[in-house]
């Protein structure tokens, strides 16, 4: 009995020391463990504030990114838009590169053209020097001409008084016929009509001392630049310098012609009065 009860102290004695190292051990681990709680928790809190600070930076850095980015988002609709009105300028301006090529280009036709002009502007003076020296020279022949009808009016009209009139010998002149007259005459560029020289015949003096009661005839030429007219009536009608005749179309009165120069078929008349322009084929009634 002694030595089981020995034994059974022995193995509670065996089984306290046991327990007291367990719960030693036990201590001392709730110990380590608090104090590895107590470092971990303040670990994790400076963690935590570190990660919030971070958080924080975080979201001040995404804050100024957003507005960064909304300023490019804004500057690059800008820039298309820029980019836009640059394309549109440049299509513009294309457009009026072309026009003003095609102005460059018609700018250079219409240089060439007046360059050109302005060598028939020369060419064009001098034709128009030598047709008023013309004029001048075609002037000066009508007035020599009219001064010689003046005079040979005066010797008719002097032949006339002599009592020898009669016995002078019949001179021929060269006379136009009315075909000939009228393709001479017919043109409208003839600047002047140098008549033939006047007949003078003894006969068709006195057989045309009187005027004739009415005389019709036609225009066969008309120079509006000297104002005259060549009528197809001449000597052989009896016409007298100074004698009117009135022009006709279709009836209608034109104006009026004095005869200032005769020929044998032909006379040259002055244009006294003129409602509208003579043509060739007017009507002239004396």
């Amino acid at each position: 009995m002694g030595v089981k009860f020995k034994i059974i102290i022995l193995i509670l004695v065996l089984l306290l020391a046991a327990s007291l190292f367990i719960v030693y051990n036990i201590q001392s681990s709730k110990a380590v463990l608090e104090r590895e709680y107590a470092f971990t928790r303040e670990k994790l809190t400076r963690e935590n504030q570190d990660l919030a600070v971070r958080l924080d930076n975080s979201l001040k850095e995404q804050e100024r990114l957003q507005q960064r980015m909304n300023v490019i988002r804004a500057d690059l609709e800008r820039i298309s838009s820029e980019n836009e009105k640059l394309k549109g300028n440049y299509e513009l301006a294309s457009r009026e590169r072309e026009v003003l090529l095609v102005r460059l280009d018609s700018y250079k036709q219409l240089e060439e053209n007046w360059n050109f002009l302005q060598q028939e502007g020369v060419s064009l003076k001098a034709e128009v020097e030598v047709l008023r020296k013309g004029k001048l020279n075609l002037e000066s022949k009508l007035e020599e001409l009219r001064q010689e009808n003046k005079e040979l009016s005066q010797r008719i009209k002097a032949a006339k008084e002599r009592p020898s009139f009669a016995k002078k010998e019949e001179r021929a002149e060269p006379v136009y016929s009315k075909k000939e007259a009228t393709q001479i005459l017919g043109e409208r560029e003839i600047q002047s009509v140098d008549l033939p020289p006047i007949v003078v015949s003894p006969s068709s003096v006195d057989a045309k001392i009187s005027l004739p009661a009415s005389l019709d005839g036609k225009i066969l030429n008309v120079n509006s630049e000297y104002n005259f007219t060549v009528i197809d009536l001449g000597l052989d009608e009896g016409l007298k310098e100074g004698m009117v005749f009135e022009v006709l179309r279709q009836g209608q009165l034109l104006g009026k012609i004095e005869v200032i120069e005769i020929r044998q078929e032909i006379a040259a008349c002055d244009i006294i009065q003129a409602v509208t322009p003579f043509e060739t084929g007017d009507i002239v009634r004396y």
